[in-house]
């Protein structure tokens, strides 16, 4: 999953090569990073649950503000007028 969102990133660094590098970086984790911080605020919410999947033990239970469709639209267009 990583691979395709970093892949995009280089994608649109080449179309324009004046964004950094490290810019398209962030914002390919930004909704990563947004989940952690809401998870350490106690907005959103994960659980630890050995077995769930074969390569994480992660379950994310309720992640709307960083991971939904609506609340992304919003991050994209704030960050789109430069807030």
């Amino acid at each position: 999953m990583f691979i395709g969102h970093y892949g995009i990133a280089l994608a649109a660094k080449r179309v324009d090569k004046n964004i950094p590098l490290g810019l398209l970086f962030f914002a390919t984790q930004f909704a990563d990073i947004l989940f952690f911080t809401l998870v350490l605020l106690g907005i959103e919410s994960m659980s630890f649950v050995p077995g769930i999947t074969v390569v994480s033990p992660l379950d994310f239970t309720y992640y709307p503000y960083s991971h939904g469709l609506a609340a992304s639209l919003i991050w994209s267009g704030l960050f789109f007028c430069g807030v």
